[in-house]
């Protein structure tokens, strides 16, 4: 891991997403640090010592031997490392001193419990924000999104407009 430069001056944001498991523990953990105009100064992914390749390993989508073959690529392409809590730890805490960010996440909940199951300590950030919330109120709620939710049949069980961040990304790249 190479040394950060401070850079407090500026506003950032850490932005976390992971992959987990059945047992409710991060198998991929991947954080980027971005500045407001969305230029990426630090970046990290990497599978979890120990949980990444158990039998449990939820797969969000797709066939589970694909997927598993996808992240064999990627540690051999060097796409992805295996890395322990406490490396990811370490990282957070070096991009916390020099960036002092604001942490998120979509569904910051989601994410900030798995964390804390895997002992990947999301808790030294002082702030942070949902950006599932925030699409709520920014994307969700537009014509556009209902009339791209009725098009691609987007609804959750109870029938109302899916907030998923898979259907947001969705919407955001056509």
């Amino acid at each position: 891991m190479k040394p950060l430069k401070i850079r407090l001056s500026r506003h950032y944001y850490l932005i976390v997403d992971v992959e987990t498991t059945g047992d409710n523990q991060v198998a991929d953990f991947g954080a980027i640090v971005v500045d407001r105009q969305g230029r990426i100064v630090a970046s990290l992914g990497v599978l979890v010592e120990g949980v990444f390749g158990n039998a449990d390993f939820h797969w969000a989508l797709g066939n589970p031997k694909h997927t598993m073959k996808k992240y064999q690529g990627m540690l051999a392409n060097g796409q992805r490392a295996i890395a322990s809590p406490a490396y990811i730890n370490r990282w957070l805490a070096e991009v916390n001193a020099t960036y002092a960010p604001v942490l998120t996440a979509y569904n910051i909940g989601f994410d900030w419990g798995k964390c804390r199951n895997t002992d990947i300590d999301l808790s030294i950030f002082d702030k942070r924000f949902d950006l599932m919330m925030a699409a709520k109120e920014v994307i969700v709620s537009t014509p556009e999104y209902e009339a791209a939710c009725h098009e691609n049949d987007w609804f959750t069980k109870g029938g109302k407009l899916s907030s998923k961040a898979d259907h947001v990304a969705r919407f955001l790249d056509s």
